[in-house]
Parts: structure tokens; C-alpha cells; sequence
């Protein structure tokens, strides 16, 4: 049996054997080393992303792959789609295997010898023996010098490598592909299928028949760039600015967190677009909707049952939802459950000091189904004041 990487929320993450053969993989080693580091680095921001997830890979995809990346989907409402290219010189350590049975693997201390004469010491009673001695060690030389121009050719050769992710509820998928880029179309080998666009003509027949949303997470290439290099077109792929913004906000916050590791970058995008964007779709639609009730009986009014004690530091920015004459309010994603919050700022002074009490007192006092619910205030700030509220993700009234 496989092994498949699972991420939970008790500070730890574990291999987990699947209860059938997979066609995925382990994760290359780096991949593995990193989010160890990672977890071991920042826990709560560790189990808060990559909690209930697990992490599949492969370095090719046929069709049959199909009937188990099925199951993996499951019935998850929407998928999280990220993508991302880069060229590597296969004499670099590769952060990827190639896209064979067997890693690239290139000789970087081989270098071909200079061909010289064999230069006689004495003269031997055995002529043909030294003749035919000559002539194998000149053969020897010969060969490794076909190899060592063969090697410095392989080492010029740039290496294009392409990687899919896509998050669902439960599980995230890496599909990475490696190839020659001076190869062209695979005029070598004409039996070669790009892993990448199979896995495509897999996504585009798979969404027709579950008909669901599939975002564009990937920031960087936009999608407009990545349509020219890949055969997208089959695919109806969400991409607005609000999904891009709440994406580069939270990823660039945490950028300390995340450039420091090369391979997050291959597939954290469509993890973070999932774990935000799930609040956007009803909780029907999840198998598992826990995450919708992290703040159930903390809002205030009668059904009131806890208090929360809120610390600013815990917010993070995602982006701005609207602008009034006396106040702003933002989109903040709360670090310590990844529970989203709208949060409204006002400015303290003489002039705004009784409108802000008198909201205070009503948002504390009254609930009802058709009024946001408030969780509390921040007063961090000498000059501002900011409300707690639900955040609905279908606009305003």
C-alpha cells in the first residue's frame, strides 16, 4: 500500500496508509522536510492550514488515475486549482522527479578526460599485445569521451516543470510533469502523453458531469498567461479579483512563513483559496461543516451562551468590503480558527463618540435573523474603535 501524508489539527501530522492500493505517491523528500520544518516553525498557523488535508502526489497521470482521483473529490461543492511553471537545469537538484519510472539522475562530478597517445615506456617481446592493448585503452578513452560530450549537452539542457494542484475538502492533489523543453512536441517519443494535459481532459469531463466551480488560485502566472502555455479552454474556471485579493493578502502576510520554503509555492495557493473560499458556498454542501460553527453561542443577544476575548494580532487583513461616511469595513480571516470575520472600523472623536456607543448598545443588545450577529469589539487603537461582525458572503442588504 501507499502512503499518503495527513495533516490534523493535534499539532502532528502522520503518514496514513490508504485502505487500498493508491496510484499516488509518496511526496518527493523536500516536500516532506519542508512542511516538517514548517510545523515545527508555527503550529497554529501549520494545523489551521493544512488541518483535515491530505496531501497526494504524482509525477504522471493516465487514465488510470481517474476512478481513484474520483473518490479522493468525493462531493466536495468546488475545487481550488492552482498552477505553476518554472525551468530547472537537471544538474541543479531537481525539486521534482521526472516524468519517468525512474528520477533523473545526472553525474555532476563526471568530467571526460582529455584523449591522449599512450606514451610507450619500454619495448615489449608481445607487439600484438601492446597493439591490442592500445587499441582498447584508445577505445576506452573514445567512449568516455562520446559520454562526457553527451553529459555536457544533458547539463545545458534546460528542464520546463510544470505542477497542478487542486484542493477539495479533504484532499489536496499534486500532479507535477518534467521535460525537455528543446524537445518540442515529443517528436522522440511519440507515445509520450503530458501528464498535465491528461489530467486536464480528465478535470474539464469530470466538472461537465458534477457541474461545480473550479477557482483559479494561482496569482503568479496570471491566468491569461497560463491560458497561452496550457489548453484551459475546456475548463470554466472561476477568477475575479476578490479570490486573487484575499489570496496575495493572506499569502503575502505570511510570506516570511512561506518564500522560506521552495516547494509551497507549487501548490499552498489552491489550500489557502480553498480554506477561505469555503465560507462562500452553504454548509449543506460539506461533508463536514464544523468550521461554520467555530463562534455558535459566542454573538451577543439572547442566544448568547460565551464570551470571546478577541486580540488584534490574531486578524488578518483578506480585503476591503465597503466605505461610508462615518466608517470602513474589511474582510479578516481569525488565524486561531481561519474563521471569517467582517470588522468594522470607526474613527474615535467628540463627534463620533455618541454614534459609536449607541451601536455598541445595540449591537449588544439586539439579535435577530436578519441582523449580522456581533462577537465584540477592539479598542487596540487610541484613535479607532472596531466592531466584530458576521461576515456574509453574499454582500449587503
Amino acid at each position: 500500500m501507499n502512503q499518503n501524508l495527513h495533516f490534523n489539527n493535534s499539532n502532528s501530522f502522520y503518514p496514513q496508509l490508504s485502505g487500498s492500493p493508491s496510484k499516488y505517491s509518496y511526496l518527493p523528500n523536500q516536500f516532506l522536510s519542508e512542511i516538517q520544518y514548517f510545523h515545527d516553525k508555527n503550529k497554529n498557523l501549520f494545523n489551521n492550514l493544512f488541518g483535515n488535508i491530505e496531501i497526494h502526489y504524482t509525477d504522471h497521470f493516465d487514465s488510470t488515475f481517474e476512478k481513484e482521483t474520483q473518490s479522493l473529490f468525493g462531493k466536495t461543492p468546488f475545487l481550488a486549482f492552482s498552477f505553476s511553471k518554472f525551468t530547472k537545469q537537471p544538474f541543479e537538484k531537481l525539486l521534482i522527479q521526472k516524468q519517468t519510472d525512474q528520477s533523473l539522475t545526472i553525474d555532476t562530478t563526471f568530467h571526460p578526460s582529455t584523449s591522449q597517445a599512450p606514451v610507450p615506456q619500454y619495448e615489449t617481446q608481445k607487439g600484438e599485445e601492446t597493439q591490442e592493448s592500445e587499441e582498447t585503452q584508445e577505445s576506452e578513452e573514445t567512449q568516455k569521451g562520446e559520454e562526457g560530450q553527451k553529459n555536457e549537452k544533458i547539463k545545458n539542457e534546460n528542464y520546463v516543470v510544470e505542477v497542478f494542484s487542486f484542493c477539495s475538502e479533504k484532499h489536496c492533489i499534486i500532479i507535477s510533469s518534467v521535460k525537455n523543453d528543446t524537445q518540442g512536441n515529443q517528436t522522440e517519443n511519440k507515445q509520450y502523453k503530458d501528464p498535465g494535459n491528461v489530467f486536464l481532459g480528465f478535470l474539464s469531463k469530470y466538472q461537465q458531469e458534477r457541474r461545480i466551480p473550479i477557482l483559479w488560485s494561482t496569482t503568479q502566472p496570471s491566468f491569461d498567461e497560463s491560458r497561452k502555455e496550457k489548453n484551459f479552454s475546456d475548463i470554466i474556471f472561476e477568477n475575479n479579483h476578490q479570490i486573487r485579493d484575499e489570496i496575495n493578502a493572506f499569502y503575502f502576510e505570511e510570506a516570511f512563513n512561506f518564500t522560506s520554503f521552495q516547494t509551497f509555492s507549487y501548490y499552498i495557493f489552491s489550500i489557502i483559496c480553498f480554506k477561505i473560499r469555503r465560507f462562500y458556498f452553504p454548509s449543506s454542501l460539506f461533508e463536514n461543516s464544523s468550521f461554520f460553527e467555530c463562534f455558535r453561542g459566542y454573538e451577543y443577544g439572547s442566544t448568547q451562551k460565551y464570551k470571546y476575548s478577541f486580540n488584534h494580532t490574531d486578524f488578518l487583513f483578506l480585503r476591503l468590503l465597503g466605505v461610508g461616511s462615518t466608517s470602513t469595513t474589511s474582510l479578516y480571516i481569525h488565524i486561531p480558527t481561519f474563521y471569517l470575520f467582517a470588522i468594522k472600523k470607526m474613527k474615535k472623536s467628540e463627534y463620533h463618540f455618541k454614534l459609536i456607543e449607541r451601536e455598541r448598545s445595540f449591537y449588544e443588545q439586539f439579535s435577530h435573523p436578519f441582523i449580522v450577529n456581533y462577537y465584540g469589539s477592539l479598542n487596540y487603537s487610541e484613535d479607532e474603535v472596531f466592531f466584530i461582525l458576521e461576515f456574509m458572503s453574499e454582500g449587503t442588504l
